[in-house]
C-alpha cells in the first residue's frame, strides 16, 4: 500500500523524496496531439523549456511525452495527489515540503490548458482556521459545487475558478476519517474513503450539496466492516466505488454500488474474480470505459509476494454488479520474483483504455503504463523508459482524459 506523508511517497516500504511529474498521452489520430508533457524540474535539469526538446515515447495507439514545466519542480518535494479536467483546463491539487528543514508543508495548486504546459497557480501555507484551507490535507478533485471541490483529511474546500479557495466553516472531527476520492454524484457529491476505528478500520463514504457540508453516510457493519475504499465513479446503477477489504496481513479487491450515494451494497465476494483470504487483492481505481466499467489494482498470492512476486491486475463489468477478472498475463502483469508491478489509475477514450502505475523492485521503481483497445480485454505494457533519465527513479499514479486525449501524472526521484 502506499502512504504519503509531509510529500514522501513510501511505496511497497521503500522511501524515495518525490517531485511532480506529467505525462500527456494522446491518440496518434488526434492531430497535434502527438506531444505532451513532464518537468525540468522533475528531471534536474537547468535548462529552460525552450532549449530542450520533450523526450517522446510513440507505441502503435499512443503518443507518450513527458512535460518540461519547470512549475512542477522546484527547491522542495512536490506531489500531484489528483486533478480534473474542466472547460477551462486541468486543475491540479497536491503539496510541496521542504528538502531539509522542519517546516510545515504547503497545499499547491496547479492549472494547464492542455496537460503539456503547468503553471503554479496556488499556494496554500499552513493555517489553524478552516476557512482558509491550509488547515486540511487535499487528496481528491471533483468538477462540483461552485466549480471544484477537493477533499482529504481535515474538511474540503471549494472553488469557482481553481485560484480563489474557499474552506469548510468549521473543521472535521479528527476521527471523521479520511477522504480518499470524489465525484459528482447523489445529492450533489460524494466522496469515499475510510474511517480508523481503535480495533480496526472501515470504508467510509461522506454526501454534500454544495462542497462545503458533508454528510457521513451511517455505518453499515454488514456493508463496510474491514473496508478501504480507494476510488468511485459514476456508473452502474449509480455509482460503484471499489477498493479493499481485510486486515494487512491478507485483503481481497471489493466493490460496492449505490443508487443515490446514500444506500451502499457491497458486491457478494467471488475469490476467483476478488481474490482469496490468504492474498493481497486490492482495486486501486475505477472508471466508466470499454464494456461498461474498467478497475485497476494489484494481485499477490500472499503477504510475502507483495514485496517480490505480485502482479497488477484488470477487472470489468457491463453493470457494477457482475464482475470478470482478466486474464492473468505474466509478460504484460508481472508477478516474476523480486518485481512487483501494481496499477494505480486508469482512464479510457473512445478506443482506448490506459492504466499507469509501477513496478518495484531492486534496486529502483520503475514507471509502467499499459492500453487496451479491445475494452479492457487485452492489454499490452508500454515501455516508457526513453522518457526518463538514467538514474531517475519514477512512478505514475492519476490518469484521467483530458488535454489533447489522456493526462497522467505521477512523480520522479532524481537521485540528488
Amino acid at each position: 500500500q502506499e502512504v504519503a506523508a509531509l510529500g514522501e511517497v513510501v511505496v511497497m516500504g521503500v522511501n524515495l523524496r518525490t517531485m511532480g511529474i506529467v505525462a500527456v498521452s494522446a491518440a496518434s489520430l488526434v492531430l497535434g496531439a502527438c506531444t505532451s508533457a513532464s518537468d525540468d524540474g522533475a528531471g534536474g535539469s537547468s535548462t529552460t523549456e525552450s532549449e530542450v526538446a520533450s523526450p517522446t515515447v510513440t507505441f502503435p495507439d499512443l503518443t507518450w511525452t513527458r512535460s518540461t514545466s519547470a512549475d512542477l519542480g522546484g527547491e522542495g518535494v512536490q506531489r500531484m495527489f489528483d486533478f480534473v479536467a474542466a472547460d477551462s483546463g486541468l486543475t491540479a491539487v497536491g503539496m510541496e515540503s521542504p528538502r531539509f528543514s522542519g517546516e510545515d508543508s504547503v497545499l499547491v495548486v496547479w492549472t494547464s490548458p492542455d496537460g503539456s504546459e503547468w503553471t503554479r497557480a496556488q499556494t496554500i501555507a499552513p493555517s489553524a482556521e478552516p476557512a482558509d484551507c491550509g488547515a486540511y490535507v487535499w487528496r481528491a478533485i471533483a468538477a462540483g459545487g461552485p466549480g471544484l471541490v477537493t477533499v482529504g483529511f481535515g474538511g474540503a474546500c471549494t472553488s469557482s475558478d481553481g485560484l480563489s479557495w474557499q474552506g469548510q466553516v468549521e473543521a472535521e472531527d479528527p476521527d471523521a476519517g479520511l477522504k480518499l476520492d470524489v465525484t459528482a454524484g447523489g445529492p450533489g457529491l460524494v466522496a469515499v474513503g475510510v474511517r480508523e476505528e481503535p480495533t480496526a478500520s472501515s470504508a467510509a463514504v461522506w454526501t454534500s450539496p454544495d462542497g462545503l457540508t458533508w454528510t457521513a453516510v451511517p455505518d453499515d457493519e454488514a456493508v463496510f466492516a474491514d473496508g478501504y475504499m480507494s476510488s468511485v465513479t459514476p456508473g452502474g446503477p449509480g455509482l460503484v466505488a471499489v477498493g479493499q477489504v481485510g486486515r494487512p496481513d491478507s485483503t481481497v479487491a471489493a466493490v460496492w454500488t449505490s443508487p443515490d450515494g446514500l444506500v451502499w451494497t457491497r458486491v457478494p465476494h467471488d475469490e476467483a474474480v476478488f481474490g482469496g483470504e490468504d492474498g493481497q487483492a486490492s482495486i486501486s481505481s475505477v472508471t466508466t470505459g470499454g464494456p461498461g466499467l474498467v478497475a485497476v489494482g494489484s494481485d499477490a498470492p500472499d503477504v510475502q509476494s507483495t514485496r517480490g512476486a505480485g502482479g497488477a491486475a484488470v477487472w470489468t463489468s457491463p453493470d457494477g454488479a457482475t464482475w470478470t477478472r482478466v486474464a492473468h498475463d505474466e509478460a504484460v502483469f508481472g508477478g516474476v520474483e523480486g518485481r512487483y508491478m501494481r496499477m494505480g489509475s486508469v482512464a479510457a477514450t473512445e478506443s482506448t483504455v490506459v492504466a499507469v502505475g509501477q513496478a518495484v523492485g531492486q534496486p529502483d521503481v520503475q514507471p509502467l503504463a499499459w492500453s487496451s483497445t479491445d475494452e479492457g480485454a487485452t492489454w499490452s505494457l508500454m515501455d516508457l523508459g526513453p522518457l526518463f533519465d538514467t538514474g531517475e527513479t519514477a512512478a505514475l499514479q492519476i490518469a484521467t482524459a483530458g488535454g489533447p486525449g489522456l493526462v497522467v501524472v505521477g512523480w520522479v526521484d532524481t537521485g540528488d
